[in-house]
């Protein structure tokens, strides 16, 4: 697949923000819409796919005022808004208690929803993955991840954030069957956001975690947010701010390959900050990569996690 030059720009924008507190005083949400996102967002079924991995490590989750501040100006601009995540164990309504997400959508015409009800879809490489029909049902899908170090992936954003929209364990059971195999695992993470209704990203990089991840990790304060309609393009952007090789980002490295539009500068267009404008030197990789599978026996006891974290 062949970049096509003919095709305009895509559009990321990027906003400073310095704390939490001033997406509600500094109409930064709007701002990011208005340069980069949809045109209208009245009567439109959105769901809003916030990063929730575990109750234990609050960094591991998204920031509550920021899916709040997201989600008050989808419901202030007509939208249908739905919120939802599906962890690989346990449930993402307990992580979303846990960390503060359901109290900063109190008040809110918002509904919460777990993502399950798998439907199985042929990827365009031919691996069939279980995603939830209540992700493909959305008009639109506002991916709002917190940008993190990642010991198997480097780095995960927009792109990895989508994963997500696959039901419970059967991401686990993803890692456990292809995370070794070549680059399965990385040709599925690459072919997700194809196959879900359009989407808006907006990554969320003001306290991001570095060192290890996606939970453990050291908070690192990076103040910036970025958001575009191409997970690809976002990710490009912070990859260039942190002057990354792509070798080093097994996703990356995999869009690269198969030349997926928004993974190059020259596909893209900055209609608000450009990325030599800030500095993001701070932020520190995991030292070594772990490989993407999951061994048998820890898909086993994470099942039994899971259905634990159920109930308990």
């Amino acid at each position: 697949m062949e970049s096509d030059t003919s095709l305009s720009p895509i559009p990321v924008a990027l906003s400073r923000c310095n704390s939490y507190k001033a997406l509600f005083t500094d109409q930064i949400i709007k701002t990011l819409f208005k340069a980069a996102g949809p045109d209208s967002l009245k009567n439109v079924h959105v769901l809003v796919k916030p990063n929730l991995v575990t109750p234990r490590d609050p960094l591991a989750a998204s920031e509550p005022d920021f899916i709040g501040a997201v989600c008050s100006f989808l419901v202030e601009m007509g939208a249908k808004v739905k919120v939802g995540d599906s962890p690989a164990f346990g449930s993402a309504r307990r992580v979303a208690m846990k960390s503060g997400i359901l109290d900063a959508l109190k008040g809110l015409d918002v509904e919460f929803s777990e993502l399950d009800k798998p439907k199985n879809i042929k990827l365009p490489s031919g691996i069939s993955v279980g995603i939830s029909q209540k992700a493909l049902d959305a008009d639109l899908i506002i991916n709002c991840p917190r940008f993190k170090a990642h010991a198997q992936a480097g780095i995960t954003a927009a792109v990895k954030n989508f994963f997500g929209c696959v039901t419970g364990f059967r991401k686990a059971f993803a890692h456990c069957k292809y995370g070794d195999v070549g680059t399965l695992f990385e040709t599925i993470l690459t072919e997700i956001p194809a196959v879900l209704p359009p989407s808006f990203s907006i990554v969320d990089a003001i306290t991001a975690m570095d060192r290890t991840g996606p939970s453990g990790g050291r908070p690192c304060h990076l103040g910036v947010i970025a958001a575009s309609v191409s997970p690809f393009a976002v990710d490009t952007v912070f990859y260039n701010m942190l002057n990354i090789p792509a070798d080093l980002l097994p996703v990356h490295r995999e869009a690269l390959r198969r030349q997926i539009r928004g993974t190059s500068l020259e596909d893209i267009s900055f209609p608000l900050e450009r990325p030599q404008d800030f500095n993001l030197e701070k932020f520190r990789l995991p030292e070594r990569l772990q490989q993407f599978t999951f061994h048998p026996v820890r898909l086993a006891k994470g099942r039994l996690k899971s259905l634990y974290m159920r109930f308990f």
